[in-house]
């Protein structure tokens, strides 16, 4: 998701019309946009309420997405937090091909 920083003047202007448009997107964005910055400042201590927030008023697609997001709430915290995954060998995760 790109920051709204870098949107063009028309980009900017037509997002806007779009959000006013339709309250489903405005909101379905904004958690979008929030979820963004947790992956990117590895904010994973703000995961639990996000979740809260899109399962109270999201739209329908994303409120399914908090509720996977929660079947695994530890370990998914634990990828929006620690910047090594928890294989043990202190290496960050390579894949691997056959």
């Amino acid at each position: 998701m790109r920051s709204r920083e870098t949107l063009t003047e028309c980009q900017d202007e037509r997002l806007l019309q779009v959000r006013i448009g339709c309250p489903d997107i405005t909101r379905a964005c904004d958690l979008a946009r929030a979820f963004t910055d947790m992956v990117r400042h590895r904010r994973g201590y703000l995961l639990q309420e996000w979740i809260r927030q899109a399962e109270q008023d999201a739209p329908k697609p994303m409120k399914g997405f908090a509720g996977f997001l929660r079947q695994d709430l530890d370990a998914v915290t634990a990828g929006l937090t620690l910047p090594w995954p928890s294989g043990g060998n202190n290496e960050p995760h390579r894949a691997r091909c056959s």
